[in-house]
């Protein structure tokens, strides 16, 4: 869990420049008000294949749901 867009945007450039594959994961067209009004927005950051060891640098600071 993040505290926002910008801890995931971090992270996600921790993953590439540590060589690790990774992709940010945007949902769009979702309606929901007042959060939500269908414009893209990044939700998640999913890393791996990789072991925890490879990770944890970047992960350490996230808390797990």
């Amino acid at each position: 869990q993040a505290k926002n867009e910008a801890a995931l945007r971090r992270a996600y450039q921790e993953c590439l420049e540590a060589g690790l594959p990774c992709s940010l994961i945007i949902d769009e067209n979702h309606i929901l008000p007042p959060h939500f009004d269908g414009s893209p927005i990044v939700t998640a950051l999913g890393i791996g294949p990789v072991s925890r060891a490879d990770a944890r640098p970047v992960v350490k600071r996230f808390k797990c749901v």
